[in-house]
């Protein structure tokens, strides 16, 4: 996830799509996340913007899968940003 600055904290949520269960939640910082070992492969999550920065309408979710290798697909999303084999900017 892009890096925002403080006062424009947004909460988000890693959806897993067929069971609508919450796998991973953060509150954005100065800092980009890294996600390691929360995620299983060849399962469609979505990406959510639960809340937006003030004066911006939520993204549309993202519906993201990795493979075997780590390699990241994304299925749907308009507003995400996808930058090489593993980053997804929101």
């Amino acid at each position: 996830i892009g890096v925002w600055p403080t006062a424009s904290r947004i909460l988000l949520h890693i959806i897993e799509k067929s069971t609508g269960t919450v796998a991973y939640q953060w509150t954005s910082g100065t800092a980009a996340q890294a996600i390691e070992r929360v995620l299983n492969v060849d399962t469609v999550y979505i990406l959510r913007e639960v809340t937006a920065p003030e004066g911006y309408d939520k993204a549309e979710d993202t519906e993201f899968s990795f493979d075997a290798y780590g390699n990241l697909t994304v299925h749907s999303g308009p507003d995400a940003e996808w930058v090489g084999d593993t980053t997804l900017n929101l």
